[in-house]
């Protein structure tokens, strides 16, 4: 299994077990729905939970799981996070991509390997791609069609276009 976080547990929320969760999914009607089965890690630990209900806070989600029916349960769930199997996720459209998956693609610039992206940042005016490049800064480049000439999924590489200032 790989694991894909698809929330965190903030705090509880009243006091007969549930809790608060941040989402960091793009998919939240399909993977926050009564009865789902998803992992919950806490610390060292990685167990499966069913979600009993689900409801919509003012700022986040507000779930209970099965079997967790005190607030005392519900605040020892403080900072763990729910995963899914990152086999369980849906398939995307054409040029679109999972973040995680970037992560270690070479980067390439007027023919030359420039680094590999280190990270994906989800940056309030769109994605940026972090590059990570030898003996130099890392370089961030926005995650843009203008930027990005082409992307191998084969070959775990991408192109940038030739765009002066750039680097």
């Amino acid at each position: 299994m790989t694991p894909i976080v698809i929330g965190t547990i903030k705090k509880p929320h009243g006091v007969k077990g549930s809790v608060r969760i941040k989402s960091e999914t793009d998919f939240v009607e399909e993977r926050f729905k009564e009865g789902t089965t998803l992992y919950l890690r806490c610390k060292d630990t990685l167990e499966e939970v069913t979600l009993e209900t689900v409801g919509n806070g003012t700022e986040s989600i507000v779930i209970k799981f099965e079997g967790v029916d005190t607030y005392e349960a519900a605040d020892r769930l403080r900072n763990c996070t729910l995963e899914i199997d990152s086999d369980d996720r849906p398939a995307l459209e054409e040029d679109a991509f999972y973040y995680d998956e970037l992560i270690g693609y070479e980067v390439h610039y007027d023919g030359l390997a420039i680094g590999t992206v280190k990270e994906v940042l989800d940056m309030p005016q769109g994605a940026m791609l972090r590059i990570k490049r030898q003996n130099e800064k890392d370089l961030l480049v926005p995650f843009m069609k203008h930027f990005i000439k082409a992307i191998d999924e084969f070959k775990h590489s991408m192109t940038l276009n030739d765009i002066e200032g750039l680097l």
